[in-house]
């Protein structure tokens, strides 16, 4: 039987781990520790192999509940709940940043906005911007405490339209007053946003998707296409990708580049090209080649997103795990 939910599913993280110690016989032991701690390697190899589909994980027990001393408590499950998965979600009238435990429960709304960025996290704070739509100069970045507070200000009288992402210091998003754009970063301390791509005299000139790692800011050229990588050290801009039609989302991890291109107007296009699939490359634009394609081309390549293991993403509809 395929598309099984498994429940009553636990895991466990270092500081919760020897709870379940004394459950199993000795030697059943090292299986049952490899386990519990695993969540995205073994475990999803043996959920695909048994048809399992969804499996809705809880921390091991008693855990955090059996812990006397408060404040070493909250310490331990504030490092439990590192598994939320935060998103923005809304229109231009209705929209917010929200949080949810990744084994299900209760719902969190963090910030209620409209046009919203995208977010990037850090051990910290969630970051966004949010535009309401007031005129230019009317938005705003934020940080909100991911252990509970309200938002800060990082950045006021800007235009938000598109990107935004965060390394270790700063906050990148796209600025767009009219007739330009730009990528600007700001402290993650708040401060003064400063420059780092622009441009200019083009009502198609914008940075719908951006991304880091450790050495780069990567970007989507809304109006060509193409995927681009900003270096933090020598402020150089190198061609990661070329301009292609159909080209919608990309992600980063470990320095290789994944990115979709989608198939626009296929009643008037046929044989698009590039052809649509999901390729990646290495962080110089280097040996690229696609990872999915099909043939005939098919409709719905999108929102790639990558692990230190898997990239996921949108195949004609369907959610596809595919191997780095």
């Amino acid at each position: 039987m395929q598309g099984k939910i498994a429940l009553e599913e636990h895991f466990a993280i270092p500081e919760t781990l020897m709870d379940s110690a004394g459950f199993v016989p000795e030697s059943y032991w090292p299986e049952l520790k490899e386990r519990l701690l695993d969540i995205q390697d073994k475990r999803l190899r043996q959920m695909d192999e048994q048809g399992v589909a969804m499996m809705i994980l809880s921390l091991n027990a008693p855990a955090v509940q059996a812990i006397p001393d408060a404040r070493k408590a909250n310490d331990i499950a504030m490092r439990a709940n590192d598994a939320y998965v935060y998103w923005a979600a809304g229109d231009t009238v209705h929209g917010g940043v929200y949080r949810a435990p990744v084994q299900g429960g209760v719902t969190e709304t963090l910030f209620v906005g409209q046009r919203l960025s995208d977010i990037a996290l850090d051990d910290s704070n969630v970051y966004f911007a949010n535009f309401p739509g007031l005129g230019a100069g009317s938005g705003a970045v934020y940080a909100i405490p991911i252990a509970g507070g309200p938002h800060v200000v990082l950045q006021s009288g800007v235009t938000p339209w598109g990107g935004l992402t965060a390394d270790s210091t700063d906050v990148y998003f796209a600025d767009n007053p009219p007739q330009s754009a730009y990528i600007k970063r700001v402290p993650k301390t708040g401060g003064t946003a400063t420059t780092v791509v622009s441009c200019a005299d083009s009502s198609y000139c914008g940075f719908p998707v951006l991304r880091a790692d450790s050495q780069s800011i990567y970007y989507l050229d809304g109006e060509g296409g193409g995927v681009f990588a900003w270096h933090r050290s020598d402020a150089s801009t190198v061609t990661v990708a070329p301009p292609a039609d159909g080209t919608r989302d990309l992600d980063v991890n470990a320095s290789i580049v994944f990115w979709t291109i989608d198939w626009n107007s296929p009643q008037y296009n046929p044989n698009p090209s590039p052809a649509p699939g999901l390729r990646r490359t290495i962080a110089d634009g280097s040996v690229s080649r696609y990872l999915d394609s099909a043939s005939p081309p098919i409709l719905g390549w999108a929102s790639p997103r990558a692990d230190d293991s898997y990239v996921f993403y949108l195949r004609s509809g369907a959610l596809v795990r595919h191997v780095k």
